[in-house]
């Protein structure tokens, strides 16, 4: 199955479509250069492109699975929330590339702020162009993370031979998922659900398969194990490993259960937070859940942007790894 990647940051949806799909990505579009460089060197034999506004989607590689997560700042309660009317508003151009290469799937990831502002104009589309939707909201710190982070998650799928598509699904993932009982309210998504627990829409074209689902409980409800380290502490780099010697980071406060729970999902010891009075970026990285050493080759400044903007790969399998299970579960009912 192969994946092509639209605002792909630093390829955090990307680990996440791979990981719950068996899927292998084909191609990348990412606009600034210093994350186009990470997937570079992760995605040797991707291919890549920069300007999404730009691209002639007819002359693109077809894929089975488009994945991104669009601007979040025309939605996000951190900023103005123009939404539709925000210079960074590239939700049509996604929707344009589903709608002419037509995947059988498609991942979309952004703020759950989304659900109150555009994501209605987001599901009027991809009914119109033939895609059905079901989606959930999930805490980073669902899946064991030390942080809330809390995101939408999409799948869609092409309404052209849905229950083919949905038994399809039940092959998909790895490990058992259990499917939340959802809970289903009619009318606009708003922030107010606080479970991501969304009702169903109907347009001109077809009625849209569109359910929440509550956030899950843990990571392990999920089957996401942890890979345990027997080597113990592992640090971040040399000058990390002189500053602190043997005596690792102890002084978490009430926050030292979260940062050992993720310590064991990861498999390894968290960073130094800071260094120099600076925040080190190692430290988000591993916060990010990303392996250690994914973003080197940027600036300080450059990793802490990129990695800010980017999808936390295990919340993002979770995530889909749920939806996908919902929809096999309902083919097998």
């Amino acid at each position: 199955m192969k994946v092509g990647s639209l605002f792909s940051g630093i390829g955090g949806l990307d680990l996440a479509v791979e990981r719950a799909m068996g899927a292998e990505t084909a191609w990348q579009v990412e606009y600034e250069p210093a994350p186009a460089s990470i997937l570079a060197r992760h995605w040797p034999d991707a291919d890549r492109f920069g300007d999404v506004t730009e691209i002639d989607w007819h002359e693109m590689e077809p894929v089975d699975v488009i994945c991104g997560g669009y601007p979040c700042q025309p939605f996000s309660h951190a900023g103005l929330r123009k939404g539709t009317d925000d210079v960074r508003h590239l939700w049509p151009y996604f929707a344009n590339a589903i709608s002419v290469l037509r995947p059988r799937y498609a991942v979309l990831e952004n703020v759950a702020g989304h659900l109150s502002l555009g994501f209605d104009q987001v599901l009027g589309d991809l009914a119109e162009i033939g895609y059905d939707a079901t989606w959930v909201t999930l805490r980073a710190a669902d899946i064991g993370a030390p942080h809330g982070r809390k995101r939408l998650f999409v799948l869609a799928t092409d309404a052209e031979g849905t229950e083919r598509r949905r038994t399809e699904l039940k092959d998909l993932g790895e490990g058992p998922v259990p499917t939340p009982e959802p809970r289903e309210r009619l009318g606009t998504p708003t922030d107010a659900d606080e479970q991501g627990l969304q009702g169903s829409q109907s347009t001109q074209r077809r009625d849209v398969f569109a359910r929440g689902a509550r956030s899950a409980a843990d990571a392990d409800e999920f089957g996401l194990q942890g890979r345990k380290s027997t080597d113990g502490p592992r640090w971040s780099s040399a000058s990390e490993r002189a500053l602190l010697g043997d005596r690792g980071v102890t002084a978490w406060g009430n926050y030292e259960p979260a940062i050992r729970r993720w310590e064991a999902v990861l498999g390894r010891a968290a960073p130094v937070p800071a260094i120099d009075g600076k925040l080190n970026a190692r430290f988000v990285e591993w916060m990010m859940g990303f392996d250690e050493g994914w973003v080197d080759g940027l600036t300080r400044n450059k990793a802490l942007k990129a990695l800010g903007n980017a999808v936390v790969p295990q919340q993002g399998e979770v995530a889909i790894r749920l939806l996908v299970s919902r929809l096999g579960t309902e083919a097998a009912a």
